[in-house]
C-alpha cells in the first residue's frame, strides 16, 4: 500500500485503513550518506515499527482480553433539585486493563471509564425528549422502541434487548501546533497534532447475534477460517497421512492434526484492506472486539425500562488473549 496515498485528516482512519491491510509488504527507510529525505520517509519509518509489530500481535497472540477490562453496572441516584422524582442513572462501567483489539493494536484503559446507559438510548431515537424517570427513580422510554428507534429493535429477542460493549484502539492526536497550510491562503492558521496517543474508543452497540459465542478463544481475523480436523484428511497426501498414522500415540498424532489444519487456513490469500469509499464505521468494525453482553428485559416490544434489577451482564462470552506470565502456577 502506498503510503503517499493516505492523506485522511483523521489519524484513526489513516490508521485503520494501513491496520486493514495484511496484504502488503512493509517499507522501511534505506538511509544513505546524501540522500535528501523528507517528512513522508519519517512516517514510513514509523509506520513500518508500528505496524510491524501490530501484525506480529495479531498473528501470534489473537485478539481479545489480556488481563482485566470487567464490564459492571454502576447506580447512582441523583436527587435534582429541579426535578419532582428520583433519578436512578445507570452506568455501564468497564475495569481498567489490556486488551489486544481485533486487528493487533494493544488497548490499555489505565481508569475505570464508563457509558451512560440512559444518555445512550435516548441517543439512539429520534427524540431526544424522549422518557421520563417515575417515582422509583426508574427511566421509562414508553411506545419508543419500534416508533422512533427501529434499529435499535431489531436487536430484541424474546423479550429482551440485547446489547454488546466493545473496544478498539483509537488514535487520538494531541497537542496542536502551528505548521505549513496545506490549502492558499489558510497559513494564519494552520495547525497540525503533535502528537498521537494510543486511546480507546469504547463503544456500545445493538447486538443482532446474541447466540455468538467466541468460546473464550482469540476471534480469527476476518477471512481467515481454519478447516475442521475431519477435513484435514482431504489436503494430505500419502506421505503426509503415513506420518501421522506412524506416530507413537494418539495424544501425538491430535497435536500434529491440530497443527497441520493452519495450513490450509488462509485460503486464497491475506487481506487487502479497505478502499477510500468504505465508511469509517465498517472499516473500524474488524477492530472491535467484544468485552460483553448486555440483556435489558423490556415489558413489552415498544418501551424500554433501565431498571438494574432487569438488567444482565455477561463478560465470559469476550475473547481471550491469554498471557502465560499472567497465568497461576
Amino acid at each position: 500500500m502506498d503510503l503517499t496515498a493516505i492523506s485522511e485528516a483523521d489519524p484513526d482512519l489513516r490508521a485503520l485503513r494501513l491496520d486493514t491491510d495484511r496484504a502488503a509488504p512493509l517499507r522501511r527507510v534505506n538511509f544513505a550518506e546524501g540522500m535528501l529525505l523528507g517528512i513522508e520517509a519519517t512516517n514510513a519509518e514509523q509506520e513500518f515499527h508500528r505496524r510491524r509489530l501490530v501484525r506480529h500481535q495479531h498473528w501470534l497472540h489473537g485478539a481479545g482480553t489480556v488481563v482485566g477490562l470487567a464490564v459492571s453496572l454502576r447506580t447512582r441516584t441523583l436527587t435534582p433539585p429541579d426535578a419532582p422524582v428520583l433519578q436512578q442513572q445507570v452506568e455501564i462501567l468497564v475495569a481498567p486493563g489490556v486488551a489486544v483489539d481485533g486487528l493487533g493494536r494493544e488497548v490499555q484503559v489505565a481508569e475505570p471509564s464508563c457509558i451512560n446507559l440512559i444518555d445512550w438510548l435516548v441517543a439512539q431515537g429520534s427524540d431526544a425528549a424522549a422518557g421520563s424517570f417515575d417515582a422509583g427513580g426508574r427511566f421509562t422510554l414508553a411506545g419508543w422502541l419500534v416508533a422512533q428507534a427501529p434499529a435499535l429493535a431489531e436487536a430484541v429477542t424474546a423479550g429482551v434487548l440485547n446489547l454488546r460493549v466493545t473496544v478498539r484502539q483509537e488514535a487520538d492526536p494531541q497537542g496542536l501546533q502551528p505548521a505549513f497550510a496545506s490549502a492558499l491562503n489558510d497559513s494564519t492558521d494552520a495547525v497540525s497534532a503533535s502528537r498521537i496517543a494510543d486511546g480507546l474508543a469504547l463503544e456500545l452497540s445493538p447486538d443482532l447475534q446474541p447466540g455468538e459465542d467466541h468460546g473464550g478463544r482469540p476471534a480469527a481475523w476476518t477471512g481467515v477460517v481454519v478447516p475442521a480436523d475431519a477435513a484435514l484428511d482431504a489436503h494430505l497426501d500419502a506421505a503426509e497421512s503415513a506420518r501421522l498414522a506412524a506416530l507413537p500415540d494418539d495424544a501425538a498424532r491430535s497435536a500434529l492434526r491440530r497443527r497441520a489444519r493452519l495450513l490450509f487456513a488462509t485460503g486464497a490469500g491475506l487481506p487487502a484492506g479497505a478502499g477510500s469509499g468504505v465508511q469509517p464505521d465498517a472499516l473500524a468494525e474488524p477492530a472491535r472486539i467484544l468485552l460483553a453482553r448486555i440483556a435489558i428485559a423490556v415489558p413489552d416490544v415498544t418501551s424500554v425500562v433501565v431498571d438494574p434489577a432487569t438488567i444482565h451482564v455477561d463478560n465470559l462470552v469476550r475473547p481471550f488473549a491469554v498471557a502465560g506470565a499472567l497465568l497461576p502456577i
